[in-house]
């Protein structure tokens, strides 16, 4: 996470460094680790960051929404995905491209995985269809809340959230690659909080085997992870949107 950039009005920062109460219920899980992320500034506000060799935009302002992904293809082609409240799009060179359903399906899957991955705290902010506290674990000898969560739609629809119980960061993520088989581990590393919402780079860890996305923790903890990529969250920009 190499630079970022801030075009707001005054944002207000807190920090939490008390010793927390253990809680019980899911619901307060979530609501505390969304405010400690800044959930509060991403209602209405545009954030663009680089991830994975594309530039991201996220407009969001309450019920509406707009998300973009630009990059260039193997062809030399500037490609911008776009999703909004009204459907998806692929422009090709400022055409739009007429695309087969499962092809928009895999672009509009990538296009969310990007902005949920960039912006972690936001996907937790999206219609929940279940929520489960699977109970408190040791991941590398800190303790963590394991929270299971599946979403009404888009990919990933069930995510694994380890939650630090002290800062209630979301340091590990475990859910199945958009190749819809690869058990996948996020790793966050370089954590930092821009204008009050929590950013992160990570390293992606995968099972060579079909395993329960649940048993990612005990995997990693045994060294018997695979390391995989390392992603970083570049360039971030956060603008307040026009009244």
């Amino acid at each position: 996470m190499r630079k970022y950039v801030i075009i707001l009005g005054l944002i207000a920062i807190f920090s939490v460094s008390c010793k927390q109460k253990k809680l019980t219920k899911v619901e307060e899980i979530i609501e505390t680790t969304l405010k400690k992320a800044g959930s509060e500034f991403l209602e209405d506000v545009t954030v663009t960051f680089d991830f994975d060799d594309d530039k991201i935009e996220v407009y969001k302002k309450y019920g509406d929404f707009k998300y973009t992904r630009t990059f260039q293809d193997t062809l030399g082609n500037i490609i911008i995905d776009e999703a909004t409240n009204n459907g998806f799009t692929r422009l090709k060179n400022g055409e739009v491209e007429q695309l087969p359903e499962e092809m928009e399906k895999k672009y509009k899957m990538k296009l969310y995985y990007d902005v949920f991955e960039g912006l972690v705290p936001f996907r937790l902010m999206q219609p929940i269809k279940s929520k489960e506290l699977i109970g408190t674990v040791d991941v590398k000898f800190e303790e963590y809340y394991k929270v299971k969560v599946e979403f009404e739609n888009n990919y990933p629809s069930e995510v694994i959230y380890w939650i630090q119980t002290d800062d209630f960061t979301i340091d590990y993520i475990g859910f199945i690659s958009h190749d819809g088989e690869t058990p996948v581990l996020r790793v966050a590393i370089d954590e930092t909080k821009i204008s009050g919402i929590w950013f992160s780079d990570f390293i992606r860890y995968y099972s060579e085997k079909p395993v329960p996305i649940d048993s990612l923790d005990q995997l990693y903890n045994d060294q018997i992870l695979k390391e995989d990529d390392l992603i970083e969250v570049d360039d971030v920009i956060i603008k307040s949107n026009p009244i």
